[in-house]
């Protein structure tokens, strides 16, 4: 039995290190030409960031033991998180994304509820794979339930890949009055390219251009709501990374962490302890470093499109203005063609018959030039002809 375990243990890890090693790479390749400081305090100093193994090796670590002890989650331990909390702000409600639970916010919580000014829920969505709009109204009823157990009125939602999804439709269906603040950690809000990947209602409905992405986006307004979104440049799930950004949010990004381990990576605890436990006179200079991040990331990523533009652009100009180089072929076809037109300029030689032919009609002409022979002589030259000629027949006839 301890050796069956093993095995499965072993096909387990072996699984998941191929996955993540695969889509890691996929991400890299996407995310090749963007990155931001993650401390929003210097401006972009590169193209692409360091750390794509580091994040291959935290993520494997990370997705290998959290989905281990998903069962755990199935148990809801939001008393023992509030156990010492003042509710001096409002609530905070963690989402998790596809195939999670709520085992995977507990690290993240256990770093944060030392701050005792929220007190922290959790959700848990289910079945593993439905539509999103149920996943949705599971989440309305569960904010309905903290809202009368609370002296808020509002609440704050922090989501994780797909829950920023199920968030954002909620506030589309069921309004914004409600929330006060929404941050999503590595939310495909764009789609994301795996989503043709996998055979499942909620990854036909992340697909880019899907149509429930598309119902979402139409006419949606998230001025009235503080909209936080944090995405990793070395994101193996949400890809490419830039999709989970929104133009009317805050935009995050970090580096050296996939898409499952930003949920235990510091650089996100650090933000969101900023985010969630800050006054907004301690929040306004974050925001606007943030910005400056942001904009010297978008001025880096323009630049380079207008120099690879400038690069195409004088690679045509030479082409037209240099003569075209003939390749190995058409110098050889046009070596051909002059060769041929070569021969065809020359006379022709003659045929050996055609050369005796033509000597002996010279010497027709020649004869005929002549002066007259003798009669005497021409009736000699008659008379042995006829002699030779009888002489070869008795010759014929002996024989």
């Amino acid at each position: 039995m301890v050796d069956i375990i093993f095995d499965l243990l072993v096909i387990y890890l072996v699984i998941m290190a191929v996955f993540n090693g695969l889509s890691m790479y996929f991400a890299m390749m996407l995310a090749r030409s963007s990155f931001a400081d993650p401390t929003f305090t210097t401006p972009v100093t590169q193209e692409y960031p360091p750390g794509a193994f580091k994040a291959f090796l935290k993520e494997f670590w990370t997705t290998s033991i959290l989905y281990l002890s998903w069962p755990l989650g199935l148990v809801d331990r939001d008393n023992e998180h509030n156990r010492h909390t003042t509710d001096e702000l409002p609530p905070v409600l963690f989402i998790h994304g596809w195939t999670e639970n709520r085992i995977h916010w507990r690290n993240l919580i256990h770093h944060l509820k030392g701050e005792r000014k929220r007190r922290l829920f959790t959700i848990n969505l289910h079945p593993v794979d439905a539509k999103l709009s149920a996943y949705r109204e599971q989440l309305a009823a569960r904010i309905e339930r903290i809202l009368s157990e609370s002296k808020h009125d509002r609440i704050c939602l922090v989501a994780h890949s797909m829950g920023g999804i199920i968030a954002r439709s909620y506030m589309k269906e069921h309004g914004q009055t409600k929330i006060e603040r929404l941050i999503t950690i590595g939310s495909p809000h764009k789609g994301t390219i795996l989503g043709f990947g996998a055979l499942a209602l909620v990854a036909e409905q992340l697909r880019p251009h899907s149509d429930f992405l598309a119902h979402l986006e139409d006419g949606e307004d998230l001025s009235n709501v503080d909209v936080h979104c944090i995405s990793t440049v070395h994101d193996n799930i949400a890809a490419p990374f830039q999709n989970d950004w929104l133009d009317q949010a805050t935009n995050h990004l970090v580096y050296g962490v996939g898409h499952v381990g930003m949920l235990t990576d510091p650089q996100v605890r650090r933000i969101l302890r900023t985010l969630l436990f800050s006054t907004e006179a301690e929040m306004e200079p974050v925001k606007e470093r943030v910005a400056q991040a942001m904009q010297t990331l978008e001025k880096t990523a323009r630049a380079k499109a207008e120099k690879e533009a400038g690069k195409k652009e004088d690679k045509k100009t030479a082409g037209k203005a240099a003569p075209k180089k003939k390749s190995a072929a058409q110098k050889n076809d046009a070596s051909a063609e002059e060769k041929t037109k070569a021969r065809r300029g020359r006379p022709k030689k003659k045929p050996e018959a055609e050369k005796e032919q033509a000597k002996a009609l010279k010497e027709t002409r020649k004869t005929d030039a002549s002066p007259q022979t003798d009669d005497k002589d021409s009736a000699k030259l008659a008379e042995a002809k006829e002699q030779a000629k009888s002489d070869l027949t008795a010759r014929l006839k002996e024989k």
